[in-house]
């Protein structure tokens, strides 16, 4: 099994990001600051519901955006696609519960 592909949107600093992922070996390459730890965290994040640097939702949040979402195509068992999402919504600071 493993990770084919992610979509990212509004996640941190992406607005929309996909990636496609090889069965053997995976680099992320690039300059300081671009997002490349940003990636292996939307991992993080689908695998276990939170961020690995945070624990405040709202920090994963694209700045100005009210949403964010990541998507997962996995290779399954014997082949068979898997596809899971993790959506959440920034809650507006004047909600009343």
């Amino acid at each position: 099994m493993y990770l084919k592909r992610l979509t990212v949107t509004n996640f941190k600093n992406y607005e929309v990001a996909d990636f496609s992922f090889s069965e053997k070996i995976n680099c992320f390459v690039g300059n300081n600051g671009v997002g490349k730890t940003n990636i292996l965290d939307a991992v993080h994040y689908l695998s276990f519901c939170k961020s690995y640097f945070t624990t405040i939702d709202t920090q994963n949040i694209r700045h100005g955006e009210d949403f964010l979402r990541s998507t997962a195509s996995i290779s399954g068992a014997r082949g068979f696609p898997i596809r899971f999402s993790v959506s959440k919504r920034r809650i507006p600071e004047n909600a009343f519960f």
